[in-house]
């Protein structure tokens, strides 16, 4: 009896591995669409406003506190963030499937906060316009929630996307660098 218990549990891992493995080998045959923003926010002396903002983990160095931290995720009850893309299907990227996540990146002493978005590409084709809707009062000063409208076009490789257009409120902003990673960093003046 002991034998058979074994060898039907034994039997169940088995089945249950190869149905994983096929489900695996599905979502890795198909194209992921990525776009990823990095946003500095500077006031008009411009002092950068993200510097400082609270994270609920970081990197690199477990012994470093979260001051120096060169990356890291923002402190979920800091901001809420909605996404809007003309997509009817939710949107498939990694720990972001309800719950968008912002993070913090430190580049060339400047602090930014991170935003990514992916998508399969067989559930909806290259988006060229996503909305952020962003309340951070840690950033903005206010309760307010901020629209900040992205546009985008292919790039050479097979996931990312390039940010080429960023309007907030009455700013348009076109100097945005796209570099590894397809990581496109752009800097929004605010008057606060």
């Amino acid at each position: 009896m002991k034998a058979l218990k074994l060898t039907g549990l034994l039997a169940f891992i088995i089945m249950s591995s190869f149905s994983s493995c096929e489900l695996l080998w599905y979502h890795n045959e198909q194209k992921l669409k990525v776009y990823n923003l990095a946003l500095s926010f500077q006031d008009a002396s411009g002092n950068n406003l993200v510097k400082g903002i609270g994270l609920s983990s970081w990197c690199c160095g477990t012994d470093i506190p979260a001051e120096q931290a060169q990356s890291g995720i923002v402190e979920r009850d800091l901001y809420a963030l909605d996404i809007m893309t003309p997509c009817k299907k939710r949107p498939i990227a990694p720990g972001r499937y309800d719950d968008p996540a912002i993070g913090m990146l430190k580049y060339n002493d400047s602090y930014f906060l991170t935003f990514d978005y992916a998508h399969l590409e067989d559930e909806c084709p290259a988006i060229e316009e996503i909305t952020f809707q962003l309340k951070c009062p840690y950033v903005f000063g206010d309760d307010e929630k901020h629209e900040i409208i992205t546009f985008w076009k292919a790039d050479n490789s097979e996931t990312g996307m390039v940010c080429y257009r960023i309007e907030f409120g009455d700013k348009v902003i076109t100097e945005i660098v796209n570099e590894f990673n397809d990581l496109n960093r752009a800097t929004i003046l605010l008057e606060r």
